[in-house]
C-alpha cells in the first residue's frame, strides 16, 4: 500500500515515529498539490485553515483521506475524508480518535489496522472528544492563573502530580499552540459558554497577537 502524508517537517516526523509496517511505502510532502494521484490512503495534517483552498484537490483525490479537521465536521469536507486531530503530539498517543462517515469508516479501519495503529471512533462533533477536552483543561489552568498568584510552572506541576499526566496544561498549550486552543474554544463557546476563553488567555492571545 502507497500512503502519502502531507505535512509540515514536524508532523512527518511524528508519523515517521509512529513506526511504519513493512510493505507500506510513504510518501511525503509539503503540500497536497505534491501529492502522487493512486495511492491507497492520504493523510493531510496541514493547517486546518488550508482545507478551504485545498478543498477541491482533497476531494479529487478519491481515495480515504484522514484530514485535521478540529473544528471542521463532517458536513463541510469532502465526501473521501475522515476526521482526526493533527495538533502536536496527537498523532503520538497510544490511541487516536477518528470521525468518519458509514461509507468511510470500513475503509478508514482498514488503513489503520494495516498501519497497526489503535483508533477510537467518536462522534462527528466539533473539537472532537480529546482536543475539547484538552481546551478546557488549558481553559480551566488559564482561570487559575487568574484568581490565584499561582504560577504557570506551578500549576503544570500541581497537575500532573494530582492526575499522572506527562504534560501539564501550560506545557500543552505551549505544544499545541496556543492560538490553536483558543481558535477551539472560541467556537465552542458558541454552543455552551463553559468553554468561553479565560480572560487570562484572551489577553495573552491580544499579546501575540501585538508582537507579531
Amino acid at each position: 500500500m502507497q500512503i502519502v502524508v502531507v505535512a509540515d517537517g514536524v508532523t512527518q516526523k511524528e508519523f515517521q515515529d509512529k513506526l511504519i509496517p513493512e510493505g507500506i511505502v510513504v510518501q511525503f510532502v509539503a503540500t497536497v498539490g505534491e501529492a502522487s494521484k493512486g495511492a491507497g490512503a492520504y493523510f493531510y495534517l496541514r493547517e486546518e485553515e488550508d482545507l478551504v483552498k485545498d478543498r477541491e484537490i482533497i476531494e479529487s483525490l478519491g481515495a480515504p483521506t484522514f484530514v485535521h479537521a478540529v473544528s471542521t465536521t463532517l458536513h463541510d469536507l469532502p465526501d473521501n475524508c475522515i476526521r482526526i486531530c493533527g495538533w502536536r503530539g496527537f498523532l503520538l498517543q497510544e490511541t487516536i480518535e477518528i470521525s468518519a462517515t458509514r461509507n468511510n469508516i470500513e475503509g478508514a479501519s482498514e488503513i489503520l489496522n494495516t498501519l497497526h495503529w489503535r483508533y477510537q471512533e467518536v462522534p462527528d462533533i466539533l473539537g472532537l472528544i480529546a482536543p475539547r477536552t484538552t481546551a478546557l483543561l488549558i481553559n480551566e489552568a488559564y482561570l487559575i492563573l487568574q484568581n490565584d498568584a499561582s504560577q504557570k510552572q506551578q500549576i503544570d506541576s500541581a497537575i500532573k502530580l494530582a492526575a499522572n499526566f506527562t504534560s501539564g496544561p501550560f506545557e500543552l498549550a505551549e505544544k499545541i499552540g496556543v492560538q490553536k486552543v483558543f481558535n477551539l474554544l472560541v467556537h465552542l463557546a458558541v454552543l455552551d459558554m463553559r468553554y468561553n476563553p479565560a480572560p487570562f488567555l484572551k489577553n495573552e492571545i491580544s499579546d501575540l497577537g501585538a508582537a507579531s
